[in-house]
């Protein structure tokens, strides 16, 4: 069968399937940080495909950064604005991943989350955001 693959289909049909839990587990801090970056947009879910689209050089689409981007004068679904916004959440969480307290960006409640989904994979999807 692989003789009928593209290269990069024979590449991605060999890669390492990709493990949700394993890299929830990897990034929790930065996961619960991100979700308290967005006051609660971000469910445990989402912020870990935004962390994985980041680390895969890949853009991440949702309204908040179609939001963001649109605030920039660029075009909602722009590739690069969209890794470029991205990374500058991520790094905005990791920054002021100190001062995540209080209404609406309280750590300890979004750590409660991500470790939830950890422990019961999928007990958290079904979770509005803006602080479930």
């Amino acid at each position: 069968m692989s003789e009928h693959l593209s290269s990069e289909e024979q590449r991605l049909d060999q890669a390492e399937p990709t493990k949700p839990i394993s890299d929830m587990q990897k990034y929790r801090s930065l996961i619960g940080h991100m979700i308290c970056e967005s006051l609660g947009y971000f469910t445990p879910q989402s912020a870990l495909r935004a962390v994985q689209s980041h680390r895969d050089g890949e853009p991440f689409a949702c309204e908040w950064y179609s939001h963001i981007a649109t605030c920039q004068g660029k075009r909602m679904f722009d590739r690069e604005t969209l890794i470029e916004v991205n990374r500058a959440t991520i790094e905005r969480a990791f920054r002021r991943r100190e001062h995540h307290a209080g209404y609406m960006a309280e750590y300890q409640q979004a750590k409660a989350l991500v470790d939830r989904e950890i422990a019961d994979q999928g007990s958290t999807s079904g979770m509005l955001a803006s602080w479930f």
